[in-house]
């Protein structure tokens, strides 16, 4: 019963297929005879033309390049520099679809040019979208985002949602290629909302099924599944089938790997229809693949051998290395459950090194491991152990990448967590009639000002000493260069630090004057206006510090000083917070070790090194300063948060704004520039190393 009614959707699928593309063809033959009539005008004509083109381009990319070719020649007869722009950006995802990249690159750079020349921004920010897009088809992923967040920023100033969505999306898609989810997650979650304020229809199915696929690699199963859902909606709804055969896909997988069997033969059935209708052998195969998988799952060894098969007659002559590999894969396995290892080992083997090349860590290590078993059962044991051994390591990379994603995920919660808990404050606070009494509000009041007040002169004697020293840098060209630069750093740092605690001290003020508290409460804003005082006068301190070194240190004063010392007298000032973090500081430089350098010089740079551990290091860590008699070097280790190799390579290029600490600790990134820029001037260096993420890092100074 169940094949006669598959067998219905086929013949109906089939029928309302050649009746669309009767539809279709008629629709086209009208608009070819509008731009074909040469007594029209061009604003008449040229619009038909597009009409027509994006029908043919979309419909039937195989045939249009003809189409196209005089689509861009009527165009540039006509002057018209949009519809020229237009036209090159349909020429290149026409090359593109062909796999010719450097067509495609050219058509690109065309299709910029001439946007540029029209001076119309929706086509400048689209073609910037393009010419990223070739980028990231070569693989060179930071010049992809660099002209994706460049297409944005155009989008976003003229006013243009769509591009604005488009570049979003792309931006999405390489943080999601390169693992960094969280980022990923963000851009594509502000495409969304864009999307659904803006009513973008078009992209909804994209969005939805790239959040779907990043969640899925976090194991937010339940979230994957629900954006998987939801972008099939929308696929059907606009009629975007390559999206919903991706989806449909995804979603087979993902209750595959839940072991959810019967909703996967569901899932499975829908998507031959779509396949039917589409009629490409590439998605076929993959359907088959799939539920060659599934019957294997089920010990169903005939009949997974059966769609295997057929999977496997319908690629095989594709340029599909990715579906090749997860279907002669499938194949491997079932060929090892039937106890036929040398056929297991033939699939298996061709399957690995296309993962290899795909770049596929999961695939690869389900290969190796049926080869493994394969090789076990024909008694190779040196081929045993050598696969192995790779499925060994590929384990290893996967519990690493598994654990970055659970970081991403825990993220990710505690985002939505407070969230949780401001909205929670901010009904409970709607809920309260709160008034104020006048000796408290004038109490605060005045804590206000003074601090504001104090502020105010700390920043005003910050730009006294800036404004001397650049008064004094005029008679050498490259210190006036070098002091302008120190100008816009500091200043655009104050803007962004300082800026935060203001807005805090504000809040709690405006809190203030509109509730009446209780002691407790009293207690708790005074206690949050002292610690927005402590992070202000901490980033004051580091900013003086900059300064003095770029304008006061006389590098001529050096003299011998003891290191251990300078370090106790260092550990004394941080010992509050060393004792809040239950750290185990170990100084274990020797106590006659003299260096011959500037006191104040070594105080800041062991001052910002010690700083920062203590900053990135979990509660209870050690923390070891010691000294490599060998090398030369005062190395400081800790076992905190660590750092990723993009990370490492950036860490000393310029100031950056760095991220919490460990306890939600504030800074803003200049601590080991400043450190990196005195060392310089002494003909020191400092080495940064760290092996990832919650491995710890170790930071040496030494004179080379």
């Amino acid at each position: 019963m169940r094949l006669y009614i598959l067998s219905f959707f086929i013949v109906l699928v089939s029928f309302t297929k050649e009746s669309l593309f009767a539809q279709g063809d008629a629709r086209l033959d009208a608009l070819k005879r509008k731009y074909t009539n040469e007594q029209l005008s061009p604003d008449e004509r040229l619009p038909a033309f597009r009409d027509y083109i994006l029908a043919t381009l979309y419909e039937r990319t195989d045939e249009a390049l003809p189409d196209l070719q005089e689509y861009l020649q009527l165009s540039l007869q006509f002057k018209d520099y949009v519809r020229v722009a237009h036209a090159y950006h349909c020429l290149g995802y026409y090359y593109r679809k062909q796999k010719d990249f450097v067509q495609a690159e050219k058509a690109t750079n065309e299709q910029l040019y001439f946007a540029r020349l029209a001076n119309n921004s929706y086509y400048v920010a689209n073609a910037l979208v393009d010419v990223g897009g070739n980028e990231e088809e070569k693989g060179d992923y930071r010049k992809a985002l660099l002209h994706y967040k460049q297409a944005l920023d155009t989008a976003v100033a003229a006013g243009e949602p769509v591009i604005e969505a488009r570049a979003r999306i792309n931006k999405g898609n390489i943080h999601k290629l390169v693992g960094d989810y969280y980022e990923a997650i963000a851009e594509l979650q502000q495409a969304l909302e864009l999307c659904e304020k803006k009513r973008i229809t078009g992209f909804m199915a994209s969005v939805l099924f790239n959040l779907g696929d990043i969640n899925s690699s976090i194991q937010e199963n339940e979230k994957a599944e629900y954006y998987y859902l939801e972008a099939i909606k929308w696929s059907k709804k606009k009629s975007n089938n390559n999206t919903l055969t991706l989806t449909l896909q995804a979603l087979i997988r993902l209750k595959l790997k839940q072991k959810k069997y019967e909703e996967t033969r569901k899932l499975i059935d829908e998507l031959a229809l779509v396949d039917q209708m589409l009629g490409i052998p590439k998605n076929e195969a993959v359907t088959y693949g799939l539920l060659a998988k599934l019957e294997w799952e089920e010990n169903n060894l005939d009949t997974a051998l059966f769609q295997g098969q057929k999977a496997y007659d319908l690629i095989r002559n594709l340029d599909s290395k990715p579906e090749m590999a997860e279907i002669i894969g499938v194949l491997g396995l079932i060929y090892l459950s039937q106890d036929q290892a040398d056929f297991a080992v033939k699939y298996c083997e061709r399957a690995y090194q296309l993962n290899v090349e795909n770049g596929s860590i999961h695939l690869q290590r389900e290969n190796c491991d049926c080869l493994y078993k394969a090789y076990k059962k024909l008694n190779k044991q040196a081929r045993a152990l050598k696969h192995l051994e790779i499925y060994t390591d590929l384990e290893e990379r996967i519990r690493n990448t598994e654990q970055v994603k659970r970081l991403v995920k825990a993220q990710l919660n505690n985002d939505f967590k407070r969230q949780e808990e401001i909205d929670s404050i901010e009904i409970d606070n709607r809920l309260k009639l709160i008034g104020v009494g006048h000796e408290r509000d004038l109490k605060i009041r005045m804590q206000f000002i003074v601090f504001v007040t104090i502020l105010a002169i700390i920043m005003a004697v910050s730009i006294f000493y800036l404004s001397r020293a650049y008064r004094r840098s005029k008679k050498q060209k490259l210190l006036l260069e070098r002091m302008d630069k120190l100008n816009k750093y500091i200043f655009s740092i104050i803007s962004h630090d300082f800026n935060g605690p203001l807005l805090t001290m504000n809040a709690l003020a405006k809190s203030l004057e509109d509730r009446e508290l209780s002691p407790e409460e009293m207690h708790a804003f005074t206690q949050d206006i002292q610690q927005q005082v402590v992070r202000t006068k901490d980033i004051l301190t580091n900013l003086l510090n900059w300064a003095r070194s770029e304008l006061d240190i006389d590098l001529s004063e050096s003299r011998l000083c003891k290191v251990k010392q300078v370090s106790d007298e260092l550990l004394m000032h941080f010992s509050e917070q060393l004792i809040h973090k239950e750290l185990k500081f170990k100084n274990e430089l020797p106590s006659d070790l003299e260096l011959t350098i500037h006191p104040d010089l070594l105080r800041i740079v062991l001052r910002n090194m010690i700083s920062n551990s203590i900053k990135y290091s979990y509660h209870g860590d050690e923390i070891h300063l010691y000294y490599v008699k060998e090398r030369k070097q005062i190395v400081l280790e800790d076992e905190g948060v660590g750092l990723r190799p993009e990370q490492l390579q950036q860490l000393f290029s310029k100031p950056m704004y760095s991220s919490l600490g460990t306890s939600q600790e504030m800074g803003f990134g200049i601590g080991l520039y400043i450190t990196s820029e005195l060392l310089r001037k002494i003909s020191w260096d400092i080495k940064v190393e760290s092996s990832g993420p919650d491995l710890g890092s170790k930071i040496s100074i030494y004179h080379p």
